[in-house]
């Protein structure tokens, strides 16, 4: 009975700390978000983007299959190009469970454009060059978002 008592207390523990740096985690980007009001939160439990932001399209096209899920995105409004920054959760291949990662999506007039714009790191899809970064949306993150990008 002790020995049960005592991994219940972990797991409970376990679940504590990851819910306590899941809220600072928000209450940092929130107050991110205060600082650059040219940014929007969307918050999704399922994938219903905006028509001119095909995210289920861009990344089935970079993982070759769908996301398991999806977190929350930030739209930048910008008077050239949208810019978005998307969580979502997939497999990686050769690996056995799912991770968080955040996609970088840059919306340019057209696809040569996109191509010319992505240089190495980035991957053009149509008019948007994409980038994937592994891990959720942070402000240190965001602050390190290439420079390109707001061209």
């Amino acid at each position: 009975m002790t020995q049960f008592l005592i991994i219940a207390g972990v797991i409970i523990v376990f679940f504590a700390v990851a819910l306590v740096r899941e809220r600072y985690r928000e209450r940092q980007l929130e107050r991110w978000l205060a600082r650059h009001p040219e940014a929007t939160r969307h918050r999704w439990v399922t994938l219903s983007p905006p028509p001119d932001f095909p995210a289920p399209v861009l990344l089935e096209n970079l993982l070759g299959r769908p996301p398991i899920g999806y977190a929350s995105a930030i739209e930048f409004r910008r008077e050239v190009g949208a810019l978005w920054v998307v969580e979502y959760r997939t497999t990686p291949l050769g690996a056995k469970t799912d991770q968080w990662f955040t996609l970088v999506a840059r919306r340019f007039p057209d696809a040569d454009a996109a191509r010319a714009a992505a240089g190495d790191e980035f991957i053009a899809a149509g008019p948007w060059a994409c980038l994937q970064l592994r891990g959720l949306m942070t402000p240190a993150l965001l602050e390190r978002l290439p420079e390109r990008l707001y061209l």
